[in-house]
């Protein structure tokens, strides 16, 4: 493995690389995807040495590599330890990381899924109907409170008080306090209370730890009253019931930490594709018409069941191209190798740090029309996960992949269906909003009627 070479890097210096990568992440990429091809190395100031992989042989090689070669939870807790907690399972790896997806997998796959099309669709029905008619309007704002909501009522279950709405504002509130870019600078993160951004993060991420606290509480107390200890229905439940840990302590930090991934991580990044899928949608009149047509000759004016999910090839289509087409962040699901490995005929040394850059992944010739939003890049093929996976492969298949992609298809379905929707201002640049990357001005839109 010695004799094999190493990714090539750019003919920038470091500084340069930082600059650009901070102030244009996805041109950089793929400029310097054109230089040096689709797996190179960058030197970046105050994150070392990456390898970053940009197409599928690259990642599915990745995927397959045994599990003492290369550690995701080990890199992400360096890099989001600070925001959802040490003990999430996003920073977790070995027995531990695979107990904990043991317990928490079962709710987010087949009927169990499914099961929450109804309530997805009400949600999305009731923020619409409060929307401005014939005013620009940012929508970033409103789906992020749909996700969130969203994400409150499934995983935590039914309580005595709706979880949403205990736990929503303090979500809310950090996600706000994430926003400056100082946040997640490590060399800027000054604990210095209301008076610097990160003190200021740091208030928001203890009061939403404070109210998730209260809904463990709450449910604690009701456990402590059912006469049958009930087979866990909901994320929560089985979080508690699983006693992840001997000390009463750590597992009620476990729960806190988990909680705060699956609530806040899984609503921030789903509310960003779906504002990326719908400017793509909005930009193209005959996408809009063609969905449109397809959700009229199939629902008429009932909402979407769970049933025609698996008819309604062209909003599968166009929600696949949403995630192709502009990625949340402009690169995902680090990990780190061990020792040193192969990939794509070049050796990666031990210690050194790989991104998936799914966006170029996305770029790459195996698309008929990879510059473009089409949803044609996904209609009448059959598209493995080996060829195509944006919520990541092997062991670190991303959890909440089926309800991100039920909220993905009910949410746009219901849009598209209900609401004369068109642009305002709206521009194409990626913008940073905490943790991932949104249309530059909160997707400008304005509705001018409500069709029923």
């Amino acid at each position: 493995m010695n004799n094999l070479p190493t990714p090539p890097e750019p003919s920038l210096s470091r500084f340069q690389q930082t600059l650009r990568f901070i102030k244009e992440p996805y041109g950089f990429l793929a400029r310097t995807r054109a230089e040096c091809g689709e797996i190179f190395t960058l030197r970046l100031l105050g994150m070392g040495k990456w390898v970053f992989l940009c197409n599928v042989q690259a990642l599915n090689e990745l995927y397959k590599l045994p599990e003492e070669q290369v550690l995701a939870g080990e890199i992400r807790k360096k890099l989001v330890a600070y925001l959802f907690g040490s003990r999430a399972s996003v920073s977790l790896d070995g027995p531990e990381y695979s107990e904990r997806r043991r317990v928490i997998m079962p709710f987010f796959g087949g009927r169990r899924v499914f099961q929450h099309t109804g309530l997805l669709h009400r949600l999305t029905e009731e923020k619409l109907m409060r929307w401005p008619i014939d005013e620009a309007f940012q929508l970033q704002p409103h789906l992020n409170e749909i996700s969130l909501e969203a994400s409150s009522r499934i995983l935590f279950g039914p309580l005595d008080q709706d979880p949403a709405t205990l736990l929503v504002p303090y979500a809310r509130r950090f996600l706000v306090a994430l926003r400056p870019s100082s946040v997640q600078s490590r060399p800027l993160q000054w604990d210095l209370g209301r008076w610097s951004p990160y003190g200021r993060f740091l208030i928001a991420r203890r009061e939403l730890y404070g109210a998730l606290d209260t809904v463990i509480s709450a449910l604690q107390r009701r456990r402590a009253f059912d006469e049958v200890d009930p087979e866990p229905e909901d994320v929560l439940s089985a979080l508690m019931a699983a006693e992840l840990y001997e000390d009463a302590e750590d597992c009620r930090e476990a729960i806190v930490h988990e909680m705060t991934a699956l609530v806040v991580g899984g609503a921030e990044t789903t509310s960003k594709v779906l504002a990326w899928t719908l400017l793509g949608v909005l930009s193209h009149r005959q996408i809009f018409d063609r969905l449109r047509q397809e959700l009229d000759d199939g629902l008429g004016e009932r909402p979407i069941r769970t049933e025609d999910l698996r008819r309604l090839h062209y909003l599968h289509a166009v929600i696949q191209e949403g995630m192709r087409f502009q990625s949340v962040g402009p690169f995902a699901g680090p990990r780190i190798a061990k020792q040193d490995i192969q990939i794509c005929g070049y050796r990666i040394a031990a210690g050194t740090p790989l991104a998936q850059c799914l966006q170029e992944v996305g770029r790459s010739d195996f698309f008929p029309n990879p510059e473009q939003f089409d949803p044609e890049n996904f209609l009448d093929r059959k598209i493995k996960a080996s060829d195509w996976s944006p919520f990541g492969g092997g062991t670190r298949l991303c959890a909440g992949m089926g309800l991100a992609q039920l909220e993905l298809a009910v949410v746009v379905g219901t849009l598209v269906q209900r609401l004369d929707l068109e642009l305002g201002s709206s521009s194409t640049e990626p913008t940073r909003a905490g943790i991932t990357y949104q249309p530059a001005n909160g997707l400008s839109v304005i509705v001018r009627r409500r069709r029923f």
